[in-house]
């Protein structure tokens, strides 16, 4: 009985531990910044490093410095125009090299990457950095790099 009542207790009390928030994401929408809730969301990124693409070991500096606040290593910049997703830049480090978009894309210099990828809702929030506390303004969900809906909060 005694067990029983330790580990329902230990239930409760975990209840309220969270990790630590991750860096979100950043994406222009309708002349906005705005942040990509990392709490629902995975980067659109991840997508792209699924099956055929081998997803690399992405750092926060040329050290190979790793965050509990960054666990991807990364910080994405998208945009959204003309109702499609564009990647615009990669915030991250390979090794001792800084991230550049052709290092996956082959692409010309400063052109953004079309999202094509990508399939899923992206919760779009004001705030960087608002912890267990809701404050989404857009859900947008998205199909193949096309916006197909947007829904407000």
């Amino acid at each position: 009985m005694r067990n029983r009542i330790l580990v329902i207790l230990f239930l409760f009390a975990t209840i309220y531990l969270f990790g630590t928030e991750q860096a979100p994401d950043i994406i222009f929408f309708d002349g906005t910044l705005y942040y990509i809730d990392m709490n629902h969301d995975e980067s659109p990124l991840e997508s792209y490093f699924t099956g055929v693409n081998i997803r690399p070991f992405f750092s926060l500096a040329p050290e190979g410095l790793q965050s509990t606040g960054n666990g991807r290593g990364y910080v994405a910049s998208w945009i959204i125009i003309q109702d499609k997703l564009y990647l615009l830049a990669i915030d991250s480090w390979l090794e001792d090299k800084k991230v550049s978009l052709n290092d996956f894309f082959q692409i010309p210099e400063r052109e953004m990457v079309f999202a094509e990828w990508y399939s899923g809702t992206i919760h779009l929030k004001l705030q960087q950095y608002i912890y267990r506390e809701i404050n989404n303004i857009f859900n947008i969900r998205i199909e193949n790099g096309n916006v197909v809906s947007i829904n407000e909060e």
